[in-house]
């Protein structure tokens, strides 16, 4: 998510277009995907020493990442 508040220092990340650059979001969903499929596939989580997680730990990670959207968007109103 700290992606998208960083396509500028001081606009708020809602008021910047995602079409300005879809490569920054084909990148972040592509990273993300890279790390569900990871997570999935026996060989990698094991190399990798990961394990999927449960929809309730997605569940509580959702909000722990949006708090850094939150932050940065005080910062820039504040600042």
């Amino acid at each position: 998510m700290q992606v998208f508040n960083c396509r500028s220092e001081t606009r708020s990340a809602f008021r910047a277009p995602l079409g300005a650059n879809p490569f920054i979001v084909a990148a972040a969903i592509g990273a993300q995907a890279v790390h569900v499929g990871a997570m999935f596939t026996p060989e990698l989580n094991e190399l990798l020493g990961i394990a999927p997680l449960d929809a309730t730990v997605w569940l509580v990670l959702l909000p722990v990442a949006a708090s850094v959207v939150a932050v940065a968007e005080l910062y820039k109103a504040l600042r």
